[in-house]
């Protein structure tokens, strides 16, 4: 038999959210002073005044754009080997990497991939992620993709893989935006490594 597992990553893989440890990561004091700038804005979309995915390209724009590909994968690849063993639960990463060779794995996350591909390569697994734009090799703060969450994150994955190439696909999720692509698999498994 084999399987496909598709896994979310923040909070189901990861005991935080990455967004925001790895931004605080590659500059600690631009952090602060823009996230405080943005406290207002992510106040409103708790109060659903506002569109979290303007939030996060603003924040993640604000902090991080204008970069070069090259700092950020340095960067990103820094941030998997320092904080890998103290992000990821530990029981998620023994489920992935214990895995039999023959099954699929893949990340479905909204994070950006630029952060997110250090750990999908090290956990064995491909990534289906929200996809970082750059120009001349510079990240422009902007999105090459929708924001894959909720019914995107299916769209990406029938995108992606053959459903009919796997006997069975399991999903793992912790979140409302997790729904689709759990309701979307065979078997499905919430907060499974909490």
């Amino acid at each position: 038999m084999t399987k496909l597992y598709c896994f979310d990553f923040d909070g189901t893989l990861t005991k935080t959210d990455t967004m925001f440890a790895f931004l605080r990561f590659v500059n600690p004091a631009t952090f602060v002073l823009k996230f405080g700038l943005h406290t207002p804005a992510m106040s409103m979309v708790k109060m659903g005044l506002a569109e979290a995915d303007m939030v996060k390209k603003s924040l993640i724009s604000s902090c991080i754009g204008g970069m070069s590909r090259e700092q950020l994968e340095s960067k990103a690849e820094e941030f998997c080997e320092k904080k890998f063993d103290r992000i990821m639960r530990q029981s998620a990463v023994d489920f992935v990497t214990h895995t039999e060779p023959q099954h699929k794995k893949i990340i479905v996350t909204a994070s950006l991939d630029l952060w997110v591909k250090p750990f999908a390569d090290r956990l064995g697994c491909e990534l289906i992620a929200t996809k970082a734009k750059y120009k001349n090799n510079v990240f422009t703060g902007k999105f090459a993709s929708p924001n894959c969450n909720g019914k995107e994150k299916v769209r990406r994955l029938e995108e992606q893989v053959v459903r009919s190439d796997f006997d069975q696909v399991i999903a793992f999720g912790d979140t409302p935006a997790d729904r689709p692509m759990m309701a979307w698999a065979d078997k499905s498994y919430f907060q499974y490594f909490h």
